[in-house]
């Protein structure tokens, strides 16, 4: 009982720690996100304000940012990657933590089906004491009765 209280609590502290991590994912998710917003707008003042600007100079920036995207696309992918492997880390601690509950619903069942068995026993048990001594006792009797005693 008290390893498998052990092992729950393990469990749950594994759990715990993926919710944080997801969180923290999510966190730096939504950051990152928020700062791709922030980047596609001030692509687009870039564009407005550089209309006069000559085109190769246009192709350079153009060029760069795409870099930028490419890069903050791939550290999206890395997180969102991150996420799903903490999800099934999450699940995994979740099946878990449910077989050992029920491993410990099996082993207090398996008690007291014991303990039952070990009361049906121990009644019979007085049942034939108190049978052997009542025979005894007849025995007793019948022995003082005999006048060859």
């Amino acid at each position: 009982r008290e390893e498998g209280a052990h092992e729950i609590a393990l469990a749950e502290g594994r759990r715990k720690e993926a919710v944080e991590q997801l969180q923290a994912i999510q966190l730096r998710l939504k950051d990152s996100e928020e700062r791709n917003t922030r980047l596609e707008q001030e692509l687009q003042r870039v564009k407005q304000s550089q209309r006069g600007t000559s085109e190769s100079q246009l192709m350079v920036e153009a060029a760069s940012l795409r870099t930028k995207k490419e890069e903050l696309e791939g550290k999206l992918a890395r997180e969102e990657d991150l996420h799903a492997a903490c999800r099934r880390q999450l699940a995994t601690a979740l099946e878990r933590l449910g077989a050992m509950r029920e491993e410990e619903h099996e082993r207090e069942l398996d008690h007291v089906k014991l303990l039952m068995h070990a009361k049906s026993e121990s009644q019979e048990i007085r049942e034939e004491r108190q049978q052997l001594d009542a025979l005894r006792s007849q025995l007793q009797e019948l022995k003082s009765r005999d006048p060859r005693s």
